[in-house]
């Protein structure tokens, strides 16, 4: 019989029960009648061999998994009314528990969308995205030039049924007048396909779109963008829109939630892979790079055949790799390739690494809080088995057996920490629209804060739950069901009594332990922001606004664009309050974008010229001067600094001395192939000048070497106005727009903003960390003063009759008073120096993080447990004050 039936269809199941029964009975009845005997015989003999049916019946209940569950029913039905008995200690534990499940299920469903879900693609498990890595430096990665993609396509047929290329380009979009710069992507024409990724309207791009340059100017839209710039025009396919002034035709929308395969760009349209050079930055230069095999602009993906798996595609790559070595001796010399699964790939391998350590810090910190937790509620049931040990004697000398207490102890726990995890789930699905409310920099692509609950993040809160639950109950119901019946059922103190209150002090001494490692770790990363944010970033940040144009979108050739560069900042230094105007092609502290190069320098007499890559800036003249940035030696850029002339630079003070050391770094000389000249050839470049060392991508970068190379030698058709004013410089956004117009009234402005602005941009990631640091470090601090007062509380509850005696002696009440304290101070130092110890051993882990702080700093430390031992000496005061109002005459009735 099932047990299922038994459980969920008792009155049929006692029904068949009976029935069989009765069968068996009269079976064996009918046997002695033919065996000889009467029938009032027959029946008599069947009984006594037989047994009563009722006893029989409570046998075969007693037998399977039916039994268990309807033990289980009944000990969840106790449980329930014993929590609701006590809706005090429920709702403290509940709460506890959802803190530290839903802080855990939040950062784990960020970490997971980050770098382990799935991509929103058909059979995400079979897709990989390579990329090149250094062998020499196996941290630095790069993309693909566009020759490489179409060798690799042909090389690799044996282990991948297709491969695609795109690339992040940001276009700006005309329709019915309205410009609006939006992140576009162009891909390969088999880049929907691959993927498997139907368009919820039209379809995506066809074979021959992918085959000649320049002839089939079609475009995906993304569904937000058919939201929210098309008010969700059906009829939107065959529409004509403006893409950096060349006409695309619509002929799919993207399924909704599908915002491309990385999180680092989250593009508004996909357009075709042959389309680069109506939308690329150098396009109208007349330039094509298209095919130039060391220019590496493209990501690459894969699909697995069925038959091949992860580690074969590597072997496969790094053959591939080897004669690229040999085919490509410039570009690819030193270079593997290598692949990872995509969910892996969402972020580029160099951001991942760097951003890893910041995650784990988060989930080892968010662990931490889930563990204070569990001891906090550990502690709770403690004192509430303490205060259950009569209920639990009486049901042992009733006959309840040691498994039976531990069970039901166990059930409750259980049912606790299901109540903690429903409500942590609800805590962890509001966190992320929390976040999302947070003012976001604009580089921060939404796809990377679209984390949500989903499957993968239930099951999180459920293990997480069934974790707590384990931790929490099994000590408290190990302890709970050690009965002594004589004291149990006198509901005296024993000695396991005291042994219970040991571990009590135990547990509240790792919750200050835990807790001061988590204060510690906060104090130190909070420390590090702060200490970045009042370094000197080697320029001033007041009053400088920046904002960006792309000549490019307007089609403007080298000449056009040099001579709007050369007005564009004479009109605006012309402006009433504005000091200096001038270019740069990359902005400080802009880490997303990376401008580096190979040079060759030439040593000195008989060595010979090494190859170097190094960090590089266009600047027009001033540029230092308006960034306040330190000329040491030589001279600035001038205007007669022009094309014809020789090609001249100026470094940074690590750049000289670690290329020219021990050598006067001016007139010294070194070869620099322009990547966008067509003319590639080692022209020799001469250093005219050193500057002092500034932040050049992040604030806590060492010193890097930077050189700078003049824009009226080295056109790029996008650049960034940079602005000096003697007041508030957003005031004068409308005068300096009022002159781009008056130059060219199509051209827009972008990326516009103070240089205060881009500092909070570039220190928003370890702000952010901070912040949810910061607020695990109170939700500890709050914790172990919880668990501090509880565990004082009851101390003062089991030592009333102590402390009667005590006053009815002569002990004054403030004698009482220091003995509580004394008491509490004494579980807070064993704490603290408990993790003091292990706050050395691991901050040591988390050194690569901090920018100006040591990991042993004895400020941080000395502060932390000052804190702490305040908190604790708060939470403590309280019930000692409660002890020293004992009543002697009360107390000593107290037993």
């Amino acid at each position: 019989m099932r047990w299922y039936r038994r459980f969920f269809r008792r009155e049929l199941t006692e029904r068949q029960l009976d029935a069989e029964l009765r069968f068996h009975l009269e079976q064996q009845t009918a046997d002695y009648v033919a065996a000889g005997m009467t029938p009032e015989e027959a029946r008599r003999r069947a009984r006594l061999e037989f047994g009563g049916l009722d006893q029989v019946k409570e046998e075969c209940r007693d037998v399977g998994a039916a039994r268990f569950m309807e033990t289980l029913l009944q000990d969840v039905r106790y449980g329930l009314r014993m929590l609701r008995k006590n809706p005090g200690f429920t709702a403290v534990a509940v709460v506890t528990l959802a803190l530290g499940i839903g802080v855990n299920t939040a950062i784990f469903s960020f970490a997971d969308a980050l770098l382990f879900r799935p991509l929103p693609v058909k059979d995400p498990t079979r897709v990989v995205t390579l990329f090149r890595r250094n062998i020499q430096h196996p941290q630095d990665y790069s993309s693909f030039s566009h020759p490489a993609f179409l060798d690799l396509r042909r090389s690799v047929r044996e282990i991948f049924s297709d491969l695609l290329a795109y690339s992040s380009m940001p276009v700006n979009l005309s329709t019915e007048g309205n410009n609006e710069r939006v992140e576009g992507e162009i891909v390969s024409g088999n880049y929907f396909t691959m993927l498997g990724v139907t368009p919820a309207l039209g379809r995506g791009f066809l074979p021959e779109e992918d085959e000649t340059a320049g002839a089939h100017p079609a475009a995906v839209i993304s569904y937000g963008l058919w939201q929210r710039r098309f008010a969700r025009d059906p009829n939107i396919l065959e529409r004509t829109i403006a893409l950096d002034g060349h006409s695309f035709t619509i002929v799919g929308v993207a399924p909704r939630g599908f915002r491309g395969a990385d999180l680092e760009a989250a593009p508004d349209v996909w357009l075709p892979l042959t389309m680069h050079a109506e939308v690329s930055p150098w396009g109208a230069t007349g330039l094509d790079l298209f095919d130039e095999p060391g220019c590496d602009w493209l990501t690459i993906m894969g699909r697995l055949k069925p038959q091949a798996d992860l580690r074969q595609a590597q072997a496969a790559l790094g053959t591939v790799g080897r004669r690229f070595e040999q085919a490509y001796p410039e570009s690819a010399k030193g270079w593997t390739i290598t692949a990872f699964p995509s969910a892996q790939a969402k972020l580029d391998p160099g951001t991942r690494e760097d951003f890893f350590p910041l995650l784990a810090l988060l989930l080892g910190s968010a662990g931490f809080v889930l563990l204070i937790a569990c001891a906090n509620v550990a502690n709770l049931l403690l004192a509430r088995a303490t205060a259950r040990r009569r209920e639990f004697a009486v049901r042992c000398a009733l006959g309840a057996g040691r498994h039976r207490l531990f069970q039901q102890s166990l059930t409750e726990s259980a049912l606790l920490a299901g109540f903690g995890g429903v409500a942590g789930v609800v805590l962890a699905y509001w966190i992320p629209a929390l976040i999302k409310a947070l003012p976001v920099p604009p580089f921060v692509s939404p796809q990377a804060l679209e984390f949500t609950l989903d499957l993968r993040s239930l099951a999180c809160a459920l293990l997480l739950s069934l974790a707590t639950a384990l931790l929490s109950g099994l000590i408290s119901a190990l302890q709970a069901t050690r009965v002594e019946l004589a004291a149990g059922v006198k509901d005296e103190r024993s000695a396991r009594g005291y042994r219970r209150s040991r571990l009590r002090a135990f547990l509240v001494e790792a919750q200050v332990s835990l807790s001061l490692l988590l204060l510690i770790v906060t104090g130190l990363f909070v420390q590090s922001v702060r200490k970045a944010l009042a370094s000197n970033p080697g320029f001033e940040s007041g009053n400088l606004l920046l904002a960006s144009v792309d000549l490019g979108l307007q089609g403007y050739d080298k000449q056009r664009g040099q001579e709007f560069y050369r007005q564009l900042p004479e009109r605006v230094a012309a402006l009433p309050g504005v000091r200096t105007a001038t270019w740069l092609a990359k902005i400080p502290l802009d880490a997303y974008y990376n401008f580096a190069t190979d040079i060759q320098v030439e040593g000195p007499a008989g060595q010979p010229t090494s190859t170097v890559n190094v960090q590089f800036n266009l600047v027009a003249p001033g540029c230092f001067h308006t960034l306040a940035i330190p000329q040491l030696r030589g001279r600035d850029f001038t205007a007669q600094d022009q094309p014809a002339s020789p090609h001249v630079g100026i470094v940074s003070e690590t750049m000289a001395r670690r290329l020219w050391p021990n050598r006067d770094p001016l007139g010294q000389r070194f070869l620099l192939k322009w990547f966008l000249e067509a003319n590639r050839s080692w022209e020799p470049v001469e250093v005219i000048g050193v500057v002092a060392d500034s932040k050049y991508r992040t604030w806590t970068e060492s010193p890097r070497g930077v050189m700078y190379l003049p824009l009226s030698q080295n056109y790029l058709s996008q650049m960034t106005l940079l602005v000096r004013t003697s007041g508030n410089p957003t005031s004068l956004l409308g005068p300096i727009q009022n002159e781009v117009k008056a130059l060219d009234s199509r051209l827009p402005l972008f990326n516009v903003k103070t240089m205060r602005q881009q500092i909070n941009i570039s220190v928003w990631p370890q702000e952010l960390s901070s912040g949810v640091l910061g607020a695990f470090g109170l939700l500890a601090l709050l914790l172990a003063a919880v668990g501090i007062y509880g565990m004082m509380s009851f101390v003062v509850a089991q030592r009333t009759h102590e402390i009667g005696i005590r006053m009815a002696l002569g002990a004054a009440p403030r004698d009482v008073v220091k003995s509580v304290l004394s008491q509490a101070l004494s579980l807070v130092l064993a704490g603290i120096a408990i993790g003091l110890v292990g706050a050395l051993a691991l901050t040591r882990f988390i050194a690569s993080l901090l920018f100006g702080v040591k990991p042993t700093d004895p400020a941080t430390f000395a502060g932390v447990c000052l804190i702490l031992t305040a908190v604790a000496v708060l939470a403590s005061y309280l019930p000692a004050r409660r002890a020293a109002k004992v009543d002697p005459l009360v107390a000593l009735r107290y037993e």
